[in-house]
């Protein structure tokens, strides 16, 4: 059998990605150059990802 504090923090877990996910669509449909925003906060990632990782 499983335990139900694990499956009640997988529950919780899903539930606030869901939530998350759902404010940003709604941050980016609000204001559009919010999507600029992200893409640039990715490239950012990316970049300090790629500095790193380097061999």
């Amino acid at each position: 059998m499983f335990s139900v504090p694990r499956v009640f923090s997988r529950l919780l877990c899903i539930f606030m990605e869901l939530i998350s996910s759902y404010s940003c669509l709604r941050l980016s449909r609000r204001r559009f150059e919010g999507i600029d925003v992200f893409l640039s906060i990715e490239a950012i990632i990316h970049e300090v990802r790629s500095q790193y990782h380097r061999p």
